[in-house]
């Protein structure tokens, strides 16, 4: 048998159609891993923001039940707003400790019978409340939760 010579390895339409199926099947891999882990940290972000969410609404619910304390400790809605005056500071304390709270800034305001209070958490999200005192205990008039807004470049650069 005789070779041939100066014949190179023949690439036939065959060759190039799975040429191509693995070069697509290959990016289609690379997306699906893309797609992995970007749902991943989209599902992490969403469950820290709920995270905080509950921890700051378990700080509001412990300290209307620290506030409940003082008006049943007290005999009239009036004595019991002086006292939240005047123990603003270990109440929240209390707060933080029976809801298990970390890293919140929080603020107290008693006006008349009327408690107004603020928590923080680190990444801006805010509760605000305001509680009335009465003689058979504290109604919430309002409970609002708002969340900071990033701004669109932190929100697409960020890394988590």
């Amino acid at each position: 048998m005789a070779r041939r010579t100066g014949e190179g390895v023949r690439i036939g339409p065959i060759t190039l159609l799975t040429l191509v199926s693995v070069l697509l099947l290959a990016v289609l891999a690379m997306l699906c891993v893309t797609t992995t882990h970007a749902t991943e940290a989209m599902a992490q972000r969403q469950a820290d923001a709920l995270s905080q969410t509950y921890e700051l609404d378990a700080f509001g619910q412990a300290l209307l039940a620290q506030i409940d304390e003082q008006i049943a400790e007290s005999g009239s809605p009036a004595a019991a707003a002086a006292l939240v005056q005047h123990r603003s500071d270990k109440l929240l304390e209390n707060a933080a400790e029976a809801s298990g709270a970390r890293d919140l800034r929080s603020f107290i305001d008693v006006a008349g019978t009327q408690v107004t209070f603020t928590v923080i958490a680190q990444d801006g999200k805010e509760l605000a409340a305001t509680a009335t005192i009465a003689a058979n205990g504290c109604t919430v008039d309002a409970w609002k939760m708002t969340t900071a807004q990033e701004l669109p470049e932190q929100a697409l650069l960020s890394t988590n």
